[in-house]
């Protein structure tokens, strides 16, 4: 006996898909394909962004890990459970760990948290607490300034002729009905 799986396999999609499911279907592909934000674009835009931040009167302080032995903060890992830096989101970056798209949830939630750990850490009237709020309110305006003109960067690429309207990449082949990203 055959099962359902069977004839699906001797069927091609514009015979087992409605209209709906290929607009749904084509959506989920629109919505989650990466071939934009790639490590190289992203360093290229982000970095920047990285380096402003660092080159603010008192960025230094969030460029590297805290030191916690060299400032005798014993009790830093039991307040901070996820310590980051800008030379960690730097390094991230490298590795690829922020290319799903769009890149504004864990790169941005990254490059925050370098200020929240600071809050969290210090007290209110602390130098390092008040600084660390006025320089995340910066970053969030700049990181939305930049992720606009990436995701407008994006539509650009999705839009030009030569390349897949779906996924932004390759040139679409019509007898296969995908791009050669």
């Amino acid at each position: 006996s055959r099962g359902l799986g069977d004839v699906y396999k001797r069927q091609d999609l514009m015979s087992v898909f409605t209209q709906t499911q290929f607009r749904k279907h084509f959506q989920a592909i629109q919505a989650e394909a990466n071939v934009f934000y790639t490590t190289p674009v992203l360093q290229d835009h982000f970095g920047p962004l990285l380096t402003r931040l660092e080159k603010m009167e008192y960025g230094w302080l969030f460029a590297h890990p805290v030191d916690v032995g060299a400032l005798d903060l014993a009790h830093y890992t039991s307040t901070v459970r996820v310590p980051m830096d800008f030379a960690k989101v730097r390094l991230r970056i490298k590795q690829g760990r922020y290319t799903s798209k769009p890149p504004s949830g864990s790169l941005r939630d990254d490059i925050a948290l370098v200020f929240k750990n600071a809050i969290a850490f210090n007290k209110p009237q602390h130098l390092v607490y008040q600084i660390a709020e006025q320089y995340l309110g910066v970053f969030e305006e700049q990181f939305d300034e930049v992720a606009a003109r990436l995701s407008q960067m994006e539509a650009e690429q999705r839009m030009h002729p030569d390349n897949c309207a779906l996924c932004g990449g390759g040139k679409i082949s019509s007898s296969t009905w995908c791009c050669g990203a």
